[in-house]
């Protein structure tokens, strides 16, 4: 994953151990992290776990 995408160990270890939703937006050399949380109508229309 480093390699690939080119990461810096510590990015690597903040993916490994993110909770579901979370990840790293990269627009050039700039790099954030972010979490996607959705609301209680978009998880019932767009989850893919049984009920």
């Amino acid at each position: 994953m480093r390699e690939i995408y080119k990461l810096s160990n510590a990015e690597a270890d903040y993916l490994v151990n993110a909770p579901v939703g979370s990840g790293i937006l990269k627009a050039g050399r700039k790099r954030i992290t972010l979490q996607v949380l959705p609301t209680e109508d978009e998880l019932q229309l767009f989850s893919t776990t049984v009920h």
